[in-house]
Protein backbone atom coordinates (compact mmCIF):
# COMPACT_ATOMS: atom_id res chain seq x y z
CA UNK A 1 0.00 0.00 0.00
CA UNK A 2 1.32 3.25 -0.76
CA UNK A 3 2.24 5.89 1.79
CA UNK A 4 -0.43 8.51 0.69
CA UNK A 5 -2.87 5.55 1.22
CA UNK A 6 -2.26 4.99 4.57
CA UNK A 7 -1.91 8.66 5.62
CA UNK A 8 -5.92 9.16 4.14
CA UNK A 9 -6.56 6.04 5.94
CA UNK A 10 -5.56 6.39 9.27
CA UNK A 11 -5.17 9.83 9.72
CA UNK A 12 -8.18 11.75 11.13
CA UNK A 13 -9.19 13.66 8.39
CA UNK A 14 -12.11 13.90 6.18
CA UNK A 15 -10.80 12.60 2.84
CA UNK A 16 -12.06 14.19 -0.58
CA UNK A 17 -13.46 12.05 -2.94
CA UNK A 18 -11.52 11.52 -5.54
CA UNK A 19 -8.81 10.48 -2.84
CA UNK A 20 -10.95 8.06 -1.63
CA UNK A 21 -11.97 6.65 -4.56
CA UNK A 22 -8.61 6.34 -5.99
CA UNK A 23 -7.66 4.30 -3.01
CA UNK A 24 -10.79 1.45 -3.92
CA UNK A 25 -9.53 1.36 -7.51
CA UNK A 26 -5.78 0.64 -6.60
CA UNK A 27 -6.02 -0.94 -3.54
CA UNK A 28 -9.53 -2.51 -2.77
CA UNK A 29 -11.11 -4.61 -5.80
CA UNK A 30 -10.45 -7.44 -3.90
CA UNK A 31 -11.88 -6.75 -0.31
CA UNK A 32 -15.02 -5.38 -2.22
CA UNK A 33 -15.47 -9.10 -4.48
CA UNK A 34 -14.48 -11.10 -1.19
CA UNK A 35 -17.12 -9.46 0.53
CA UNK A 36 -19.96 -9.72 -2.10
CA UNK A 37 -19.32 -13.53 -2.27
CA UNK A 38 -19.67 -13.85 1.40
CA UNK A 39 -22.69 -11.69 2.17
CA UNK A 40 -24.28 -14.05 -0.81
CA UNK A 41 -23.29 -16.96 0.78
CA UNK A 42 -24.97 -15.53 4.03
CA UNK A 43 -28.11 -14.82 2.14
CA UNK A 44 -29.10 -18.53 1.13
CA UNK A 45 -27.47 -20.35 3.33
CA UNK A 46 -30.40 -21.01 5.71
CA UNK A 47 -32.88 -21.60 2.83
CA UNK A 48 -33.60 -24.91 1.56
CA UNK A 49 -33.90 -24.00 -1.85
CA UNK A 50 -30.81 -21.86 -1.90
CA UNK A 51 -29.96 -19.98 -5.40
CA UNK A 52 -33.10 -20.98 -6.79
CA UNK A 53 -34.96 -18.29 -5.07
CA UNK A 54 -33.03 -16.03 -7.41
CA UNK A 55 -35.43 -17.82 -10.15
CA UNK A 56 -38.57 -18.24 -8.32
CA UNK A 57 -38.96 -14.48 -7.74
CA UNK A 58 -38.88 -12.82 -11.12
CA UNK A 59 -40.70 -15.90 -12.39
CA UNK A 60 -44.01 -15.95 -9.55
CA UNK A 61 -43.95 -12.02 -10.30
CA UNK A 62 -44.06 -12.61 -14.14
CA UNK A 63 -46.82 -14.79 -13.84
CA UNK A 64 -49.16 -12.69 -11.91
CA UNK A 65 -48.70 -9.49 -14.26
CA UNK A 66 -49.18 -11.87 -17.01
CA UNK A 67 -52.50 -13.20 -15.95
CA UNK A 68 -53.83 -9.32 -15.06
CA UNK A 69 -52.47 -7.69 -17.94
CA UNK A 70 -52.96 -9.77 -20.58
CA UNK A 71 -55.80 -12.52 -19.30
CA UNK A 72 -57.70 -9.52 -17.58
CA UNK A 73 -56.75 -6.14 -19.33
CA UNK A 74 -55.41 -7.10 -22.17
CA UNK A 75 -52.95 -4.63 -22.24
CA UNK A 76 -51.37 -3.09 -25.45
CA UNK A 77 -47.62 -4.56 -25.66
CA UNK A 78 -46.80 -2.61 -29.44
CA UNK A 79 -45.91 -5.79 -30.68
CA UNK A 80 -43.61 -7.31 -28.12
CA UNK A 81 -44.38 -10.28 -25.96
CA UNK A 82 -46.33 -9.39 -23.11
CA UNK A 83 -43.57 -11.72 -20.66
CA UNK A 84 -40.73 -10.31 -22.29
CA UNK A 85 -41.71 -6.71 -22.38
CA UNK A 86 -42.86 -7.10 -18.20
CA UNK A 87 -39.60 -9.32 -17.65
CA UNK A 88 -37.16 -5.87 -18.81
CA UNK A 89 -38.97 -4.23 -16.39
CA UNK A 90 -38.35 -6.42 -13.92
CA UNK A 91 -35.04 -7.40 -14.58
CA UNK A 92 -34.13 -3.43 -13.80
CA UNK A 93 -36.50 -2.29 -11.23
CA UNK A 94 -35.00 -5.80 -8.91
CA UNK A 95 -31.66 -4.65 -9.55
CA UNK A 96 -32.73 -1.23 -8.56
CA UNK A 97 -34.39 -1.80 -5.20
CA UNK A 98 -32.23 -4.50 -4.45
CA UNK A 99 -29.58 -1.96 -4.21
CA UNK A 100 -31.36 0.49 -2.55
CA UNK A 101 -32.70 -1.48 0.43
CA UNK A 102 -28.98 -3.25 1.20
CA UNK A 103 -26.65 -1.02 0.05
CA UNK A 104 -29.04 1.88 1.77
CA UNK A 105 -28.33 0.27 5.11
CA UNK A 106 -24.84 -0.57 4.46
CA UNK A 107 -23.80 1.90 7.74
CA UNK A 108 -25.90 0.40 9.48
CA UNK A 109 -25.64 -3.54 8.60
CA UNK A 110 -21.51 -3.16 8.80
CA UNK A 111 -20.87 -1.46 11.76
CA UNK A 112 -19.57 -4.60 13.58
CA UNK A 113 -16.42 -4.29 10.65
CA UNK A 114 -16.60 -0.90 10.29
CA UNK A 115 -15.72 -0.05 14.18
CA UNK A 116 -12.86 -2.76 13.99
CA UNK A 117 -11.36 -1.25 10.66
CA UNK A 118 -10.29 1.80 9.07
CA UNK A 119 -11.53 0.84 5.76
CA UNK A 120 -12.89 3.57 3.22
CA UNK A 121 -16.71 3.12 4.06
CA UNK A 122 -17.32 3.69 0.23
CA UNK A 123 -16.37 0.06 0.34
CA UNK A 124 -19.51 -0.66 1.79
CA UNK A 125 -22.20 0.65 -0.14
CA UNK A 126 -20.11 -0.66 -3.12
CA UNK A 127 -19.34 -4.55 -2.20
CA UNK A 128 -23.45 -4.15 -1.41
CA UNK A 129 -24.32 -3.34 -4.81
CA UNK A 130 -22.93 -6.22 -6.31
CA UNK A 131 -24.34 -8.51 -4.63
CA UNK A 132 -28.04 -8.43 -6.80
CA UNK A 133 -26.17 -8.58 -9.64
CA UNK A 134 -26.14 -12.07 -9.71
CA UNK A 135 -30.10 -12.09 -9.82
CA UNK A 136 -29.95 -9.98 -11.96
CA UNK A 137 -27.55 -12.15 -14.05
CA UNK A 138 -30.46 -15.06 -13.66
CA UNK A 139 -33.06 -12.88 -14.43
CA UNK A 140 -31.41 -12.22 -17.89
CA UNK A 141 -30.64 -16.29 -18.17
CA UNK A 142 -34.27 -16.39 -17.70
CA UNK A 143 -35.06 -13.56 -20.15
CA UNK A 144 -33.04 -15.04 -23.10
CA UNK A 145 -34.40 -18.59 -22.49
CA UNK A 146 -37.97 -17.10 -22.65
CA UNK A 147 -37.34 -15.32 -25.88
CA UNK A 148 -35.94 -18.31 -27.74
CA UNK A 149 -38.94 -20.45 -26.91
CA UNK A 150 -40.99 -17.45 -27.93
CA UNK A 151 -38.89 -17.33 -31.27
CA UNK A 152 -38.35 -13.19 -30.73
CA UNK A 153 -35.63 -11.90 -32.64
CA UNK A 154 -31.99 -10.56 -30.76
CA UNK A 155 -31.06 -7.18 -31.49
CA UNK A 156 -27.63 -6.18 -32.14
CA UNK A 157 -28.29 -3.37 -29.33
CA UNK A 158 -28.16 -6.15 -26.76
CA UNK A 159 -24.33 -5.42 -27.11
CA UNK A 160 -25.03 -2.32 -25.32
CA UNK A 161 -26.55 -4.25 -22.08
CA UNK A 162 -23.20 -3.92 -19.99
CA UNK A 163 -23.40 0.12 -20.10
CA UNK A 164 -27.78 -0.27 -19.24
CA UNK A 165 -26.72 -2.55 -15.76
CA UNK A 166 -23.95 0.06 -15.31
CA UNK A 167 -26.49 2.88 -15.55
CA UNK A 168 -28.90 0.74 -13.76
CA UNK A 169 -26.33 0.62 -10.85
CA UNK A 170 -25.56 4.20 -10.74
CA UNK A 171 -29.22 5.08 -10.20
CA UNK A 172 -29.77 2.26 -7.46
CA UNK A 173 -26.45 4.01 -5.77
CA UNK A 174 -27.55 7.35 -6.12
CA UNK A 175 -31.00 6.43 -3.89
CA UNK A 176 -28.83 4.22 -1.49
CA UNK A 177 -25.91 6.50 -0.91
CA UNK A 178 -28.18 9.29 0.40
CA UNK A 179 -30.23 7.29 2.46
CA UNK A 180 -27.36 5.83 4.13
CA UNK A 181 -25.99 9.45 4.38
CA UNK A 182 -28.66 10.65 6.23
CA UNK A 183 -29.83 7.29 8.20
CA UNK A 184 -27.09 7.57 9.98
CA UNK A 185 -28.49 10.20 12.51
CA UNK A 186 -32.36 9.09 11.57
CA UNK A 187 -32.80 5.59 10.94
CA UNK A 188 -36.40 6.26 9.87
CA UNK A 189 -35.11 7.60 6.64
CA UNK A 190 -34.72 3.96 5.61
CA UNK A 191 -37.56 2.64 6.36
CA UNK A 192 -39.18 6.38 4.60
CA UNK A 193 -37.71 5.04 1.23
CA UNK A 194 -38.41 1.22 1.61
CA UNK A 195 -42.70 3.03 1.41
CA UNK A 196 -41.44 5.34 -1.42
CA UNK A 197 -40.12 1.80 -3.11
CA UNK A 198 -43.28 0.16 -2.84
CA UNK A 199 -45.04 3.42 -4.49
CA UNK A 200 -42.32 4.07 -6.78
CA UNK A 201 -42.64 0.31 -8.91
CA UNK A 202 -46.32 1.21 -9.46
CA UNK A 203 -45.53 4.63 -10.98
CA UNK A 204 -42.80 3.45 -13.08
CA UNK A 205 -43.38 1.33 -16.31
CA UNK A 206 -42.38 -1.74 -14.63
CA UNK A 207 -44.78 -4.27 -15.87
CA UNK A 208 -46.83 -2.10 -17.78
CA UNK A 209 -45.87 -0.04 -21.03
CA UNK A 210 -45.68 3.74 -21.00
CA UNK A 211 -48.15 3.92 -23.39
CA UNK A 212 -50.78 3.24 -20.78
CA UNK A 213 -50.34 6.46 -19.19
CA UNK A 214 -52.83 8.83 -19.60
CA UNK A 215 -51.98 12.12 -21.97
CA UNK A 216 -50.76 14.91 -20.44
CA UNK A 217 -48.66 12.92 -17.40
CA UNK A 218 -45.70 11.75 -19.89
CA UNK A 219 -44.07 14.16 -17.70
CA UNK A 220 -43.77 11.99 -14.65
CA UNK A 221 -42.02 9.44 -16.32
CA UNK A 222 -39.80 12.04 -17.99
CA UNK A 223 -38.50 12.78 -14.44
CA UNK A 224 -38.08 9.17 -13.43
CA UNK A 225 -34.76 8.43 -13.77
CA UNK A 226 -35.40 4.07 -13.56
CA UNK A 227 -38.26 5.04 -16.18
CA UNK A 228 -35.47 5.99 -18.49
CA UNK A 229 -33.43 3.09 -17.33
CA UNK A 230 -36.05 0.38 -18.30
CA UNK A 231 -36.94 2.39 -21.83
CA UNK A 232 -33.17 1.33 -22.40
CA UNK A 233 -33.49 -2.38 -21.16
CA UNK A 234 -36.88 -3.13 -23.54
CA UNK A 235 -34.75 -1.35 -26.01
CA UNK A 236 -31.45 -3.32 -26.17
CA UNK A 237 -33.23 -6.54 -25.70
CA UNK A 238 -36.39 -6.00 -27.73
CA UNK A 239 -35.04 -3.19 -30.07
CA UNK A 240 -37.69 -1.33 -31.78
CA UNK A 241 -37.25 2.56 -31.90
CA UNK A 242 -35.06 4.39 -29.53
CA UNK A 243 -36.55 6.03 -26.29
CA UNK A 244 -37.99 9.07 -26.09
CA UNK A 245 -34.70 11.79 -25.74
CA UNK A 246 -36.98 13.04 -22.82
CA UNK A 247 -36.00 10.89 -20.79
CA UNK A 248 -32.37 12.04 -20.46
CA UNK A 249 -34.16 14.79 -18.37
CA UNK A 250 -34.56 11.79 -15.54
CA UNK A 251 -31.36 9.99 -15.98
CA UNK A 252 -29.52 13.47 -15.65
CA UNK A 253 -31.51 13.79 -12.25
CA UNK A 254 -30.56 10.69 -11.22
CA UNK A 255 -26.68 11.10 -12.27
CA UNK A 256 -26.76 14.39 -10.50
CA UNK A 257 -27.99 12.49 -7.38
CA UNK A 258 -25.46 9.71 -7.51
CA UNK A 259 -22.42 12.40 -7.81
CA UNK A 260 -23.99 14.46 -5.04
CA UNK A 261 -24.55 11.50 -3.21
CA UNK A 262 -21.06 10.40 -3.40
CA UNK A 263 -20.16 13.39 -2.10
CA UNK A 264 -22.51 13.63 0.57
CA UNK A 265 -21.55 10.04 2.34
CA UNK A 266 -17.65 10.69 1.86
CA UNK A 267 -18.59 13.80 4.03
CA UNK A 268 -20.32 12.05 6.83
CA UNK A 269 -18.69 8.89 6.80
CA UNK A 270 -16.00 9.79 9.64
CA UNK A 271 -18.97 10.85 12.02
CA UNK A 272 -20.73 7.27 11.47
CA UNK A 273 -18.79 5.76 14.05
CA UNK A 274 -20.24 7.90 16.67
CA UNK A 275 -23.68 7.14 15.76
CA UNK A 276 -23.57 3.13 15.43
Amino acid sequence: MHTTDQVNIFENKKPKLQQELGQIIRVYPALIWNLAIRELKVKYAQTILGFFWSIIRPLSFLAIYTFFFTIMLDVDTEGMPYALAALAGIIGWYYFSDIVTTAGQSLIMDAHIIKKHAFPKLIFPFYRSLIGLLELLISLVIFFGIQLFLGHPFHIYVVLLPLVILLNMMIGLAVALWTSALSIRVRDVFHLVRTFLNFGMWLTPVFYLPNLIPDGFEYLLYLNPMAGVIALYRWVLLGGSFPEWQYVIGLSIGLFFFISGLKAFVNSQDKAADFL
